[in-house]
């Protein structure tokens, strides 16, 4: 006499081998997923970096100096903030597109501390007029996880050639110009030191 159907145990022995097969799957389903978005994250990530030091760079490239007697053309100042940390800031004159127009313009790169900004990091920063007496500061963050910025510049003395953290001209730019970007947050191209030959240089 044939026997029809499945007895209990065979059912339950079923159910528990589909449950461990379910579950394996659907535990490597989410590990791919995991895995694509932060695969996803990183490319996102570095190509935020590659378009923040191309930006920087183009900026710089395109320097201008004018020979305005009132105010340095370039003006890379290494100032200290009141918590007594290193606060460096660059300001020029680009003929570079600007983040908020085209045509040429007067930037300023620095480090904002600022918990009552919603620009933190590393900030391009474009007053509405130059020089004006109502300016009003336009901001674009740069790199949000920066928490420090060291700016060097080199030039040549008695054919000596040498890095300083300052330089003011309306004149002469410097022969280049080095950018080192901190942060334990920032994407890792962005944590590479970027140099720069500014006036058209390369």
């Amino acid at each position: 006499m044939s026997r029809r159907g499945f007895t209990l145990v065979e059912v339950l022995v079923a159910i528990g081998v589909a449950g461990v097969v379910a579950l394996l799957v659907g535990t490597g389903f989410g590990a791919v997923v995991r895995m694509e978005r932060r695969a996803a994250e990183a490319r996102q990530s570095s190509m935020h970096g590659v378009a923040v030091r191309r930006q920087i760079a183009l900026w710089l490239r395109a320097a201008v100096v004018n020979g305005t007697a009132d105010a340095w053309d370039f003006d890379g100042s290494n100032r200290i903030s009141e918590a007594g940390e290193p606060d460096p800031v660059l300001r020029f004159t680009t003929a570079a597109p600007g983040p908020f127009e085209t045509g040429t313009a007067r930037l300023a790169l620095r480090l904002d501390r600022d918990p009552d900004t919603p620009e933190r990091g590393l900030v391009v920063v474009h007053p509405d007029s130059l020089g004006g007496p109502d300016e009003e500061e336009r901001r674009s963050e740069l790199v949000p996880g920066a928490t420090a910025l060291v700016i060097r510049y080199l030039h040549s003395v008695e054919g000596t050639r040498m890095w300083t953290n300052q330089w003011q001209s309306s004149s002469q730019l410097p022969d280049a110009i080095e950018i080192r970007v901190f942060g334990d947050s920032i994407p890792p191209l962005l944590r590479v030191p970027l140099f720069i030959v500014p006036g058209g240089g390369a």
